[in-house]
């Protein structure tokens, strides 16, 4: 990735494309490792789907300000996986990301394919739907 940073501060929108890359990349293989064949899709959703997140360069890398959440779509009867390990795979995400130059914060939900089926009108699922965007 360049370091040059457009006149705001900001990334350009070609690095943007590669950091947006480069946390898909992370969080997919992280997910993969540790939930193997429970997990079903991977989605990435806010401020980095719609490729409006603020990003900024920072010593050694980049800072991401903006979103970067996931939701993490198990097999129908898959159990999901509880609060502390979510917890420690955004953790090793955030740590990977970190060695290869990038800090920002992973959000990551754990969900079954129903609960798309019961999302209310809401903002959210307008989003969700316009421009989410299938990892894997």
């Amino acid at each position: 990735m360049s370091d040059v940073v457009n006149k705001s501060g900001g990334v350009r929108s070609a690095d943007q494309a590669a950091i947006r890359g480069l946390l898909c990349e992370v969080v997919a293989r992280v997910c993969r490792q540790q939930e193997g064949d429970r997990l079903r899709t991977l989605l990435l959703t806010g401020s980095v789907a719609r490729d409006e997140a603020t990003i900024v360069a920072h010593p050694g890398g980049w800072r991401v300000l903006g979103d970067a959440d996931f939701m993490a779509v198990f097999q129908r009867n898959a159990p999901l996986p509880a609060a502390g390990i979510v917890a420690a795979l955004t953790a090793k995400c955030e740590s990977e990301l970190r060695a290869a130059g990038v800090v920002a914060h992973v959000g990551l939900a754990v969900v079954h394919d129903d609960y798309f089926c019961r999302l209310p009108a809401h903002i959210f699922t307008y989003e969700l739907r316009c421009c989410g965007r299938i990892v894997c």
